[in-house]
């Protein structure tokens, strides 16, 4: 019967090609690892590599905050904010009367369009939830589905006719 590689003894040189490391700390690593230890395990060079994968880690770190300021810039915040307006005028536009699904079939037939035709398209509202002289509510009689760029192009704007 063979032993496995946790049960096995070691020789005293055998622990002393471990760079100093006792038998008993060299049978430990081995049970903890699963494998005889390298023979720089413990040593400089293992804190060394340690060091580096940790100061590659806070590089990379310090790399991504500073392409979330340059793409984002302190604006992330604002638009944060302005996102979380926007739900909030959603909610509180949506009457308890709504339909809502037929709200959500507008959604659905968005995202039908754009996967048919490869082109965004959005939700709008005819009349905008928090127009400049007016402003309407998150029901479906107010919805339309438009290609993003004529949605994102008309605004928060609602022209009154005369």
């Amino acid at each position: 019967m063979s032993q496995s590689v946790h049960e096995t003894e070691l020789t005293a040189d055998e622990a002393d090609a471990y760079r100093g490391l006792s038998a008993e700390q060299v049978a430990f690593l081995r049970s903890k690892i699963g494998r005889k230890p390298r023979a720089y395990e413990g040593s400089a060079l293992e804190q060394y590599h340690a060091d580096v994968r940790a100061t590659h880690e806070m590089r990379q770190e310090e790399i991504a905050r500073e392409f979330a300021e340059d793409y984002c810039g302190p604006s992330m915040g604002d638009l944060r904010a302005a996102s979380a307006r926007a739900r909030s005028a959603r909610l509180q536009r949506t009457p308890p009367w709504a339909d809502l699904d037929a709200i959500r079939a507008f959604y659905e037939a968005a995202w039908d369009a754009s996967r048919r035709t490869g082109t965004p398209h959005h939700v709008d509202h005819v009349i905008p939830l928090q127009g400049k002289n007016v402003s309407g509510l998150h029901v479906h009689t107010n919805l339309q589905v438009l290609p993003a760029f004529d949605n994102l192009s008309k605004g928060n704007r609602y022209e009154v006719a005369s």
